[in-house]
C-alpha cells in the first residue's frame, strides 16, 4: 500500500512539474509571437496652417542724460541781421517732466523759456513750450532803436488708438516784433505802413495720423493736414495756408513703393492786399529699395500751379547712396523745388522787405547735389561736395531807389534766372564725447543766365564756420565758435551804378555751462565779442548794423 502510494505520489508530482514547463514555454512563446507580429504604423503628420502676426513691442525708456553738443551741420549762416550766431553747445540734463529757464544780460536781452509734460503714458502724451526772448538796445535817439522781441506757446498731443494709428495735433502761436533803425531819409511817417516796423502773428494748427503697426495686406501711411495764419499788424494783411498731405507705403522685401499727395491754398485778407492767392496741387510718386550696400529712391514729382501763373511743372526726385564697411557713404542725389513767392516767405527771407507780389513764383527744375562722406577712425567724419542749382525766378533784394537819387532802407524783390556752383567740405572730431573740433566750408558762385555776371546780392561768395568744444572736468563745458564770411555785395537800384562790397563777418561767440547737482545748469553766453570793434561791425543787408557785442547770464532747472 505504502509503495503504490509512493508511486501515485512521484507520479502527480512529475505531471504537475511537467504541465508547469509547459505553461512557461506556452507563455514565453506568447509573447514573442506578439513580437514579431506587432508592426507599428506610422502616419504622416500635417501641420495646420499657422498665421504669424508681428506687433511692434514698446519697452519703457530709462531716464537718459543727454549731451545737448551742436551736430555736424551743413556749412550754411544761420546769423540773423541783429542777433550774433547762436552757440547752444551748454549741457543740460534732459528733463524728465519739465523744465524752467531764465536768462538776463546786456544789451538789454533777456530769454525766459519753459516745458512741461502734462501727460505721459502708453496711450496719451501732452506738453506744452513756451518761451519769451527780447533785446532792446538804442544808440544816441530813442528814435534809432534795435528791438527784436520774440514770444512762443506750443502744445502738442498724441494718441494711440487701440487699433494701431496714432493720431497726433498740435497748436502753435508766435509773435515776432522788430524794430530796427526806425529812421529813414525821406519817408519817416511811413514806416510803419511799408514793413520796417513789424508786427506779425503766427499761428499754426495741425492734425496728423499715421499707422505705427503693420497692416497685413494693406499700406501703411503718414496723413497730415492744418492751417498757418501770418498776420502783418501795421500792414492791416493775413495771409492763410491750407493745407494736406498724405503718404502711402507698401513694402515687398527689400523694395518699397510709396505715393504722395499734397495740396495747398493761399489767401490774403485785409486792408492792404496787394499779393494774388494761389493753390498747389502735387503727386509724387516713388520706388524705394534698400539692401547691405545700397539705398536707392527713385521717383517724380508732378505739380501745379493753378491761380497764379498757371503751370505746371514736373521735377525729378532721385537718391542714391552706397555704403561700404561702414566707412565711405556715396550720395547722389537730383531733384527740384517750387516755391510760392508769399508775403511770408519773403518776410521770412528778409525781414525789411517791401510787401509786394507780381504773382511770378520761383521754380528749380534741377537741384543736383554729389557728396562723399568718409569716416577713417572712430569720431573722425569728413564729407565733401559739389551742388549745381538751376533756378528760374531767383529771388534778390536791393535797395529801394527814390527819386532815382537816393536809396532808402527797404528792400524791393528783384527776380533773375541763375545757375549756382556750390563746392564744400565738413569735417568734425570727436574724443570721448569731452572734446569736438568741427570745421565746414562752402564757396558759392551764383551767375546770371543772361549776362554770366556774379549776382548774389547779399550772399556770401564763401564762408567759414568753425569751433571747438570741450569737457575739461565733469559738468563743466566751454565752447568757441567762429564764423567768417566773405564777398558779399550790395546791389542799390537798377538806375544807381553802385554794387559794392560789404564788411566781411567776424562772429566770435564763447559759451560755458555748468551742471548743479545734475539739475540746475548755470550758463553764459558771449556773442558776436568783435562787433564790440567798430571796424569788424558787419551787417547782412545794407543798412543794417548786427547788434554788436552782447552777453547772457542765466540758468535752467529740469524736473
Amino acid at each position: 500500500m505504502k509503495k503504490t502510494l509512493l508511486i501515485l505520489s512521484l507520479g502527480m508530482s512529475l505531471s504537475g512539474l511537467c504541465a508547469q514547463e509547459q505553461s512557461d514555454t506556452v507563455n514565453v512563446e506568447r509573447q514573442i509571437n506578439i513580437e514579431k507580429e506587432y508592426t507599428p504604423e506610422i502616419k504622416d503628420l500635417k501641420r495646420r496652417p499657422i498665421n504669424y502676426e508681428v506687433e511692434e513691442f514698446t519697452a519703457p525708456g530709462a531716464e537718459i542724460e543727454y549731451s545737448n553738443y551742436i551736430i555736424n551741420v551743413a556749412p550754411e549762416s544761420q546769423f540773423s541781421p541783429v542777433e550774433a550766431e547762436a552757440l547752444g553747445i551748454a549741457k543740460m540734463r534732459k528733463p524728465k517732466d519739465g523744465f524752467a529757464e531764465i536768462g538776463l544780460g546786456f544789451n538789454m536781452n533777456w530769454q525766459a523759456e519753459g516745458y512741461y509734460k502734462i501727460l505721459d503714458n502708453e496711450i496719451n502724451d501732452l506738453d506744452v513750450h513756451v518761451g519769451h526772448w527780447g533785446t532792446y538796445w538804442g544808440e544816441g535817439s530813442k528814435r534809432n532803436p534795435k528791438v527784436d522781441i520774440r514770444t512762443l506757446v506750443d502744445f502738442d498731443f498724441s494718441h494711440l488708438t487701440e487699433n494701431g494709428h496714432l493720431l497726433s495735433a498740435n497748436a502753435q502761436y508766435r509773435n515776432n516784433y522788430y524794430s530796427f533803425y526806425g529812421q529813414d531819409f525821406f519817408n519817416w511817417d511811413s514806416l510803419g505802413q511799408a514793413g520796417q516796423f513789424q508786427c506779425r502773428h503766427i499761428l499754426n494748427l495741425e492734425f496728423g495720423s499715421k499707422s505705427v503697426k503693420s497692416i497685413k495686406k494693406e499700406w501703411d501711411y503718414t496723413v497730415d493736414g492744418g492751417m498757418r495764419m501770418n498776420n502783418f499788424q501795421y500792414l492791416r494783411t493775413t495771409q492763410f495756408n491750407v493745407f494736406a498731405e498724405g503718404h502711402g507705403f507698401k513694402r515687398f522685401g527689400a523694395h518699397q513703393i510709396e505715393l504722395m499727395l499734397r495740396g495747398e491754398g493761399i489767401i490774403y485778407s485785409g486792408e492792404n492786399v496787394n499779393a494774388k492767392g494761389n493753390a498747389i496741387v502735387e503727386l509724387a510718386p516713388y520706388y524705394n529699395f534698400n539692401n547691405h550696400w545700397l539705398d536707392a529712391h527713385v521717383g517724380v514729382r508732378l505739380l501745379t500751379s493753378c491761380l497764379r501763373d498757371k503751370v505746371f511743372y514736373a521735377m525729378p526726385d532721385v537718391n542714391f547712396t552706397f555704403h561700404t564697411h561702414k566707412m565711405v557713404w556715396i550720395n547722389l542725389n537730383v531733384t527740384g523745388d517750387y516755391a510760392s513767392n508769399s508775403l511770408a516767405n519773403m518776410v521770412d527771407i528778409c525781414p525789411y522787405a517791401r510787401l509786394t507780389d507780381d504773382g511770378i513764383d520761383t521754380y528749380t527744375p534741377v537741384d543736383a547735389k554729389l557728396g562723399v562722406t568718409v569716416m577713417p577712425v572712430g569720431g573722425l567724419s569728413i564729407n565733401a561736395g559739389f551742388e549745381y542749382k538751376y533756378v528760374m525766378n531767383d529771388r534778390f533784394f536791393r535797395n529801394e531807389i527814390i527819386d532815382d537819387i537816393a536809396y532808402s532802407r527797404y528792400f524791393v524783390l528783384d527776380k533773375h534766372t541763375t545757375h549756382n556752383m556750390i563746392p564744400y567740405l565738413t569735417a568734425s572730431y570727436t574724443y570721448k564725447d569731452r572734446y569736438r573740433v568741427f570745421a565746414n566750408f562752402r564757396y558759392w558762385y551764383g551767375s546770371n543766365a543772361k549776362d554770366d555776371a556774379t549776382l548774389y546780392w547779399n550772399c556770401p561768395a564763401w564762408e567759414l564756420h568753425t569751433g571747438i568744444e570741450i569737457q575739461p572736468i565733469n559738468d563743466l563745458n566751454i565752447g568757441l565758435n567762429y564764423y567768417f564770411a566773405s564777398g558779399m555785395m550790395r546791389m542799390l537800384g537798377p538806375n544807381v551804378i553802385e554794387s559794392a562790397n560789404l564788411p566781411d563777418i567776424h562772429d566770435l561767440n564763447i559759451s560755458a555751462s555748468y551742471l548743479i547737482k545734475k539739475k540746475v545748469t548755470v550758463f553764459v553766453n558771449a556773442n558776436n565779442i568783435l562787433g564790440s570793434i567798430d571796424r569788424l561791425r558787419w551787417s547782412t543787408w545794407n543798412g543794417y548794423e548786427s547788434m554788436g557785442f552782447n552777453m547772457v547770464f542765466g540758468a535752467r532747472m529740469a524736473f
